[in-house]
């Protein structure tokens, strides 16, 4: 009885946090749809108007000074997920998700050579915390593995690679069926989500480039 008792409340542990994980992955992929149909936006605007490129510069001094002054804990990105992971603290700050949007949005406009997944996380862990403030400080730690999960699925179409980014991220030496959940959950709901709001990733094929005087020229120059 003590047996079938323990694998009940063991059963119920994982459902709940199978729960908290397609909460988070839901969040996460529609943050990583959000994200990366912005993030369209700017490259097409960018190779269309070619010019853009030479306000890199400003934008880029404006977008460091942003981080600077107005981005708080924000500043720290990704580390700062991280480290809440292992030894939480004062938390998720809200403000990371409008900002990273915005700068990322900036940034691609004019060119920086900025990636997505770590905006992408950082959008998802940020816009989950408005409702993971509620949860007790474990199932917390559960929705933010998520979150890395669901935010990387979402903007790669990729859920088995989400799910162990965010294992390998939490996890030293072995894997805890407590964080093996909520991140499978959340890796799948995640990509789906993206995939259900229309987001159609690019597929880059390997080519060769040819390197041309002009180019070693604008190289020098730049």
């Amino acid at each position: 009885m003590r047996r079938l008792y323990d694998q009940l409340h063991r059963g119920g542990h994982l459902l709940r946090f199978a729960a908290l994980g397609i909460a988070a992955g839901a969040v996460g992929g529609a943050g990583a749809f959000a994200l990366l149909r912005s993030l369209g936006w700017a490259t097409d605007t960018r190779a269309a108007h070619p010019w853009l490129v030479w306000l890199l510069p400003p934008v880029g001094l404006a977008v460091g000074l942003a981080h600077h002054h107005l981005a708080g804990r924000a500043a720290e990105g990704s580390s700062l997920l991280i480290d809440e992971i292992h030894e939480p603290g004062l938390g998720v700050p809200r403000r990371m998700a409008p900002f990273i949007y915005v700068l990322s949005v900036a940034s691609h406009l004019v060119g920086a050579s900025v990636g997505r997944e770590g905006a992408a996380i950082q959008m998802a862990a940020s816009l989950n915390v408005w409702w993971a403030r509620l949860l007790p400080p474990a199932s917390r730690r559960a929705v933010l593995i998520a979150s890395l999960a669901g935010g990387f699925a979402g903007a790669f179409g990729t859920p088995l690679a989400g799910t162990v980014f965010a294992l390998e991220v939490q996890t030293s030496g072995a894997v805890r069926y407590d964080a093996l959940v909520p991140a499978l959950a959340a890796g799948v709901t995640g990509d789906r989500m993206a995939r259900a709001l229309g987001l159609h990733h690019r597929v880059f094929s390997l080519i060769t480039l040819g390197v041309e005087g002009g180019t070693l020229q604008k190289v020098a120059v730049a």
